[in-house]
């Protein structure tokens, strides 16, 4: 899927919509204050259109109270092609810009921040989302901003707005960080909307709420509750003030999705809710909805989840060939749960991914876990992917952990014995338990998993080395066959894993994701022909040694 082209308009991004044009008062003659709100997606899947949900909550929210005062448009740039934003700032003029920062866009936010203060100095720059919350005001002076606002945006970003046109000044402005006079300055927080309803959709009018085009796939975010009331030392959530759950109504998220249904049948959505499913009576209501929009639209949601809690009537309403669940175990290890703020025994993992198996038999399950985590070692590690590949479960996804900004892990790190980039996304780079090279080597192995383990040929060849050579261990057959590549294809895997792992466009996850789903993202050709030259290399050895007796067969395991 790519972004749709205009008539002497480059592809890469999506333009702000022309279709919103100008307010009421511009066209009396007199200009309006204008906001650009900017996201930069991630090319998921071959996928250039993900949508900015988060700007389009930003606009609903400000137009409705605002009352046509601000000029607010979204724009979408797609798959990294950040520098054109400059372009549509010399274009439209904004007196605002606002960025939503994320692992994958603060670098590029803070170039381009810096490139606007630079070229136009009496600009205001917004920031916002996730990485602007963690990082606080060492991202705000990175990027020469005038405001960050901290947490949940929609009221605080519209009041920032109403100061602007009311000419008062942003310091004191609750959930704010104002850099002024060579100095920043904290508001008092702010408490969150509790009625989620109150925020418009941004889907009841997306062509100029969220720039969406009708027809197409695309790749849609969306919520149906805030919060989470977990508390996971890795995650940002665990840091924020709102952590009991939330819930747009029923009503809402039915109309939402219909919208979406029409707009762009077919499409992927994204469900970013930190677990909708813990409120199994909402749930159960739930699942005729999306069941509907599935069955009649074609559209394939991706959930996030924790099977755990899951009861055998929950899996049996859920049981959808358009449902993936993506179930969040991170480790069975019990030294790892309790750094990770987790606790619960592997046995109950194996019972409530077989429970699931019987009772929703078509519900894809993808299975989260992390590598380089602190409190694991090599071998403890390979014990775990060894374990995890041979889970009933659809598709796998290894995360290497992260120490975010604003999380508990970061604070501990030292104490933990936790050495990471300090750029995003500040991967791990040892740990007490785990050395440098290992960890490297446990990278390798996800990476060189899944390019076999997501095609049946290399599959069966995999499953084969490690059934026959390795008494079942995919671990060992991976550091055999790693063992054995030298030269030029060597050189392939390091180069793409320092890709990787070193604050890149490149994410190890969307790799995984990209791989699972049948599309090899652009520039990883060279390294799946490595990885695919290697273990056929490694299947002819083992070839010969089965045919040449017993005698040939050496049993190792990591």
């Amino acid at each position: 899927m790519s972004s749709v082209r205009k008539p002497g308009k480059k592809a890469g991004a999506r333009l702000p919509s022309e279709k919103s044009g100008p307010s009421p008062r511009a066209r009396a003659g007199k200009r309006v204050p204008r906001v650009l709100i900017v996201a930069i997606s991630r090319d998921l899947n071959g996928n250039q259109q993900v949508l900015p949900l988060a700007g389009g909550f930003l606009k609903s929210y400000a137009d409705k109270q605002l009352g046509g005062r601000v000029e607010i448009r979204t724009l979408s740039l797609f798959g990294f092609n950040a520098g054109r934003a400059l372009e549509f700032i010399d274009l439209w003029d904004p007196d605002i810009v606002a960025f939503s920062c994320y692992l994958w866009s603060s670098r590029r936010i803070e170039d381009i921040c810096r490139r606007v203060k630079e070229k136009y100095p009496r600009k205001r720059i917004i920031l916002g989302g996730p990485e602007a919350t963690g990082r606080k005001a060492d991202l705000l002076e990175k990027c020469g901003a005038d405001a960050l606002v901290l947490g949940e945006g929609e009221a605080t970003f519209t009041e920032l707005l109403a100061r602007y046109l009311a000419g008062r000044d942003w310091k004191g402005t609750p959930g704010v960080l104002v850099r002024s006079g060579g100095a920043v300055h904290e508001g008092p927080p702010r408490p969150e909307i509790r009625d989620l309803d109150s925020i418009p959709s941004p889907f009841s009018d997306a062509p100029v709420v969220m720039g969406i085009r009708g027809g197409g796939k695309k790749f849609y975010t969306f919520e149906t509750m805030r919060g989470c009331p977990n508390k996971c030392t890795f995650c940002v959530w665990t840091q924020l003030a709102a952590k009991k759950p939330r819930y747009f109504s029923d009503k809402r998220i039915a109309a939402d999705l219909a919208r979406i249904a029409a707009n762009s049948p077919g499409s992927c959505v994204f469900v970013a809710d930190s677990d909708m499913f813990l409120n199994h009576p909402r749930a159960l209501r739930l699942a005729p909805v999306f069941r509907k929009i599935a069955e009649k639209n074609g559209c394939y949601f991706i959930f996030q989840t924790n099977l755990n809690h899951w009861t055998p009537e929950l899996m049996r309403a859920w049981n959808h060939k358009c449902f993936d669940m993506n179930a969040g175990v991170n480790s069975v290890n019990p030294a790892v749960q309790k750094i990770l703020g987790r606790s619960y025994p592997k046995s109950l993992v194996e019972k409530k991914l077989a429970e699931m198996r019987r009772c929703a038999p078509e519900t894809k399950i993808t299975m989260q876990i992390m590598f380089a985590a602190p409190g694991e070692t090599f071998a403890a590690f390979c014990e775990a992917f060894d374990w995890a590949w041979r889970r009933p479960v659809s598709y796998l996804l290894f995360f290497h952990t992260q120490p975010l900004h604003g999380t508990l892990m970061r604070a501990r790190a030292g104490e933990l014995g936790i050495k990471y980039r300090q750029v995003p996304p500040y991967h791990i780079i040892s740990t007490r338990e785990a050395a440098a090279e290992e960890i490297k080597t446990e990278g390798l192995m996800v990476l060189f998993s899944t390019v076999w383990m997501y095609a049946p040929r290399p599959r069966a060849m995999y499953l084969a080395l490690a059934d026959g050579l390795y008494g079942g261990s995919l671990a060992a057959a991976f550091l055999a066959v790693w063992g054995g590549m030298k030269g030029a294809a060597r050189r392939t895997a390091l180069e793409a894993w320092e890709r990787f792992n070193g604050g890149s466009d490149w994410f190890p996850d969307d790799f995984q994701l990209d791989l699972s789903h049948g599309y090899a993202p652009p520039g990883t050709r060279p390294f799946l022909k490595a990885a695919n030259g290697a273990l056929l290399a490694a299947y002819g050895r083992y070839l010969r040694r089965k045919k040449a007796g017993p005698a040939a067969y050496v049993i190792s395991r990591p």
